[in-house]
């Protein structure tokens, strides 16, 4: 009766680095210690990317695109808005997409808004601003998009500025 499971008698059976019976003359060859590099080159590859929106038009993206030889990692996204009068409204979102295996290229995920249950405002002549930060970071390969649009406003004639503040890093 021929072995069904076969059991590794060691850890070089448990990689199959053993061939033919025999072990390697040099173990660095099939095993070797990995340090992950990212953390070092962080700080060399720390950007921000400015995003203006003009609200003109509600429901047009406005996107950036991550190039073919860089990968992004986003750290935090805010967005701010010189209020005019008591009566403006402006709903903003931040959207990802052109994401890689996504079903539909042209699907898009929020990953941040204003809140829209406050967007009456009532603070004339303020700046106003939301942030978020993403825990760990959102990684954005090359030609996915990082945009903004404008869900609803009573105020066509400003733009509103967004920051992205990311770890861009060229191949």
């Amino acid at each position: 009766m021929g072995i069904i499971n076969q059991i590794p008698d060691g850890f070089l059976d448990l990689i199959k680095a053993k061939t033919g019976g025999r072990n390697p003359t040099i173990l660095g060859d099939s095993v070797a210690p990995i340090i992950d590099m990212t953390e070092f080159y962080k700080s060399r590859a720390l950007t921000v990317k400015l995003l203006t929106l003009g609200v003109t038009f509600i429901n047009t993206v406005s996107a950036l695109t991550v190039p073919s030889n860089e990968t992004w990692i986003v750290l935090a996204a805010s967005g701010e808005i010189f209020v005019n009068t008591v009566t403006d409204r402006i709903w903003w979102v931040v959207e990802l997409g052109q994401l890689p295996n996504s079903q539909n290229p042209t699907d898009k995920v929020s990953i941040f808004s204003n809140d829209p249950a406050t967007a009456p405002i009532t603070l004339a002549g303020k700046l106003v601003t939301a942030t978020t930060f993403p825990n760990g970071g959102i990684v954005l390969p090359p030609g996915a998009t990082l945009g903004a649009r404008v869900v609803d406003s009573n105020d066509t004639g400003r733009s509103i500025d967004f920051r992205f503040l990311v770890y861009q890093f060229i191949s």
